[in-house]
């Protein structure tokens, strides 16, 4: 495969970041965390979704927003980041960092981390 044909389906992968569909469900001083409602997809007590993450006021040079794709486990209250695509401020493309399918695994979230919110929201709030 060519470097355009793999760079073409990393693009699609996730959402572009300025859809309209966005829902904001938890911000803190440094970004804002929204879902696509769209892009939910339950199977069991997974839930897989993509989450913007805008930072509020980011630093020069530094990316200004991220879409994320990950998986929720409401029972087990674990996250695993499959793909982010990240953006400048200009809202312009800067790449896709992902996640080799042999290095994925789900980890703990912390109570008082933004993804514990944007799980609250997904899973009604509690574990299943």
């Amino acid at each position: 495969m060519s470097a355009g044909v793999l760079l073409a389906m990393a693009m699609q992968l996730l959402p572009a970041p300025g859809l309209p569909r966005w829902r904001s469900v938890h911000r803190t001083a440094q970004a804002d965390y929204a879902i696509d409602p769209r892009s939910v997809q339950r199977q069991g007590h997974r839930v897989r979704v993509a989450v913007r993450m805008r930072f509020l006021r980011p630093r020069p040079g530094a990316p200004a927003l991220g879409v994320t794709r990950y998986v929720y486990d409401c029972r087990a209250n674990t996250i695993r980041s499959e793909a982010s695509d990240i953006y400048d401020g200009r809202a312009r493309f800067v790449g896709t960092l992902q996640t080799p399918a042999n290095q994925l695994r789900d980890v703990a979230i912390g109570p008082a981390s933004p993804n514990a919110m944007v799980r609250n929201h997904l899973c009604g709030g509690r574990r299943r």
